[in-house]
């Protein structure tokens, strides 16, 4: 894919994307190139994106793959003059790499090597997983909530590689594990009430608590199963629970706007099961992939 205003640019690019034997795709704004990754986001194994459009940065289609709404492929940025904060942030954001104008064709030729090589090992990977019968994976972690979102991405990875659920359904289901963990741990670990949430100091006041007894002690534990039929996530905390009868419907959308369980609430609207354990302190969801 190429992303670029100026047609002179965008045809310099095909002349050494055919050279390599590969097909390009150009489009002259962001709009149009976001809307056919978010189409066909598989159909691609590279973005060569102009870093300044006019209609803003196209940081904003690779922020849009980092936070989950899309599978994104590698993005190689073009620029002008930029400053040392913008190059920062493209490579913080995930940028494959970055190369400033005039640009060099062999530069450019040596990038579509290595973004086919990235290709080809994602799609013998995928072909691997096509024989699945059973992933388990199993974890326990502290108090940790920087622990929980890289825990939800090794997650949604094993089943993004299943290529058996779109990219908002995948989203979502790592949204409700995100929700289900942060619970465990505030809620069931350290047993602070919805209600504490809204003191200013609450972060200091959470990591305060994380390491007193007896909570320093508790453990979240995550055991999945992945088959190429289902997901199945069980999530237990080592506190005393909580009676889980009284909350709201999660299949319910009213509920969602209730500030009781909004959480819980908006994780099982994610999932086909939502089963709760006698004491609270476990709940178990499940989700079909088709």
């Amino acid at each position: 894919m190429i992303i670029d205003d100026r047609a002179s640019s965008r045809e310099f690019l095909v002349r050494i994307i055919r050279h390599e034997n590969l097909e390009p795709e150009s489009f002259p704004d962001r709009a149009s190139a976001g809307h056919a990754l978010r189409e066909d986001p598989d159909g691609f194994i590279l973005v060569i994106a102009r870093l300044r459009l006019p209609e803003g940065s196209a940081l904003e289609l690779l922020r849009q793959g980092d936070s989950g709404q899309t599978t994104s492929p590698p993005f190689i940025f073009t620029a002008g003059p930029v400053s040392r904060q913008e190059i920062i942030q493209a490579f913080r954001h995930g940028a494959f790499d970055l190369f400033q104008e005039p640009l060099n064709p062999r530069e450019i030729s040596a990038a579509l090597a290595r973004a086919r090589r990235k290709a080809e090992k994602r799609a013998k990977r995928r072909n691997v997983y096509h024989y699945l019968r059973e992933k388990i994976l199993d974890f326990e972690i502290g108090n940790q909530l920087e622990l929980v979102q890289p825990l939800v991405e090794v997650l949604t990875s094993e089943i993004e590689t299943l290529n058996r659920l779109s990219g908002h359904r995948l989203t979502g289901l790592g949204v409700g594990l995100h929700e289900l963990l942060v619970n465990a741990i505030e809620h069931g670990n350290l047993e602070i009430p919805s209600t504490l949430k809204e003191r200013p100091d609450y972060l200091h006041y959470l990591r305060r608590r994380a390491q007193t007894l007896p909570f320093r002690e508790r453990r979240v534990t995550l055991y999945a199963r992945i088959t190429p039929e289902s997901f199945s996530c069980t999530i237990r905390d080592q506190g005393p629970g909580f009676d889980w009868r009284n909350l709201p419907h999660p299949g319910n959308p009213e509920n969602l706007i209730k500030a009781h369980g909004r959480g819980i609430t908006m994780a099982g609207s994610f999932f086909d099961e939502f089963i709760f354990n006698e004491s609270g302190n476990e709940i178990t969801v499940k989700k079909a992939l088709s």
